[in-house]
């Protein structure tokens, strides 16, 4: 069973270099990184053809289905999250040289290791529902007693964006 599927934006893995050969988990399958394909190192490209032999062809090629890319050859989805958080250093409990209460990112709108901002980009949400998700994701966690306050906040958002669609 493929990974992927025809119109599937995903990223190329960013360790790959060009030259050097590489298998997948089990060692069972694995490929040549080309000059061709180095080009693609790091950057998002779509999945144009899957051939019946489990390779992908990839729509940046310019149509010439030159370049075979396998499953490990993709960090995963493009849109998948976490690209832009930050991680913690637990050596030094700190984040990239912020501490714990940065205000770019506090504890409160970060979620199973992401952010609001990623889940926002994850969901293709747009700047009214990415704010509904925000306040709903920080209700009770940023300030307990403005609960509902941060909630009626997200449904204000939602009715606003309601309004700009209708």
């Amino acid at each position: 069973m493929m990974k992927y599927k025809v119109g599937d934006k995903v990223r190329v893995r960013k360790d790959l270099k060009c030259g050097e050969w590489y298998t997948n988990k089990s060692g069972s399958c694995g490929g040549l990184i080309t000059e061709e394909m180095s080009r693609f190192i790091g950057n998002e490209v779509t999945i144009a053809v899957i051939s019946p032999r489990g390779f992908y062809y990839i729509k940046e090629d310019d149509g010439l289905h030159k370049m075979m890319w396998q499953d490990f050859l993709f960090e995963g989805l493009a849109n998948e999250a976490p690209s832009i958080t930050k991680r913690i250093n637990d050596k030094h409990n700190i984040l990239n040289g912020l501490t714990k209460t940065d205000t770019l990112k506090p504890d409160y709108y970060k979620y199973r290791g992401g952010d609001v901002f990623d889940m926002a980009k994850y969901f293709g949400l747009d700047f009214t529902l990415g704010n509904a998700l925000k306040y709903l994701l920080r209700a009770g966690h940023k300030d307990p007693a403005k609960k509902v306050e941060d909630l009626n906040k997200c449904i204000e958002c939602i009715k606003r964006h309601i309004e700009l669609e209708g």
